[in-house]
């Protein structure tokens, strides 16, 4: 019940998080909403309908205070406690959404009572999933809580599934892009796409996915599988990528300036504004 409770507060906190709307600058952005949603919809929507993204979606603009009503400004779409089932027939393990989309899928695996077994059947049932129901080979995050780190058991499973997970890139309590901004680290598709099932197209010119090489890798070190990145699960300053951040955008734009001067003031600016999140 409790670790039920953990799950239905964290789902609820994510929910409001994502309460508005995000703007959409990629191309198509719009129609893969428009199928996700209508995926996730148990309507019985004639997609040939000239009004049903209006049905579906709501809005199609919205004022964002500063220059009036943006065209193309789609609200968050969140679906919670997907069956695997559920969630190849939306489409959403083999499509890149281009969106503001995030679907929660719901792994049966953990009816074990023993804490420590549980973490354990989760997080290999969870590296199965992502490795083979997955699409893509790029990057990935895991959530790690204290008390799983401080237990030496529990520490172990999670250690063996960074190791089993293929991608390129592990982020351990941090978001990818965090991984992505650090050059050190090699940026690309695990073993730089040179793995594959056998028989697979799979980082292929025929089937591209996360590509076949890397970026980044200032190091220059050669036949890197992937790169695992950590941080701590609780971090001060406040974290930058973390919504509640109360001088985000500010330190934001500083850290932007830091990164194109990286000079002492820059990061002495840039530090006193993260100070204040």
């Amino acid at each position: 019940e409790k670790y039920n409770n953990f799950t239905k507060s964290a789902l609820e906190h994510l929910t409001s998080s994502v309460e508005g709307s995000k703007l959409t600058w990629h191309g198509g952005s719009a129609d893969r909403r428009l199928v996700i949603k209508k995926n996730m919809s148990d309507d019985d929507i004639d997609m040939n309908d000239p009004d049903a993204a209006e049905k579906l979606m709501g809005k199609w603009t919205a004022d964002d205070g500063l220059f009036g009503p943006i065209e193309m400004q789609l609200p968050w779409q969140f679906a919670s406690g997907a069956t695997p089932e559920a969630a190849r027939k939306m489409g959403v393990l083999d499509n890149e959404n281009w969106c503001g989309c995030m679907t929660e899928v719901a792994l049966d695996c953990c009816s074990e009572k023993d804490r420590v077994k549980r973490c354990a059947k989760f997080v290999e049932a969870a590296a199965r999933f992502c490795n083979d129901e997955l699409w893509g080979t790029l990057s990935c995050a895991l959530v790690v809580p204290p008390g799983v780190q401080r237990n030496s058991k529990a520490r172990a499973s999670v250690e063996t599934c960074v190791a089993t997970l293929r991608y390129g890139t592990v982020c351990i309590n941090c978001p990818t892009f965090v991984g992505f901004g650090i050059t050190k680290l090699t940026w690309g598709a695990f073993a730089a796409g040179q793995w594959r099932k056998r028989g697979s197209d799979e980082n292929t010119d025929y089937d591209i996915r996360s590509g076949n090489c890397w970026s980044h890798n200032t190091m220059m070190i050669d036949d890197v599988q992937k790169s695992v990145l950590r941080a701590p699960f609780r971090i001060h300053p406040h974290a930058i990528w973390l919504e509640d951040n109360r001088n985000l955008e500010n330190t934001s734009q500083e850290l932007v300036k830091h990164m194109g001067r990286n000079s002492i003031g820059s990061f002495y600016s840039t530090l006193v504004r993260a100070l204040k999140g």
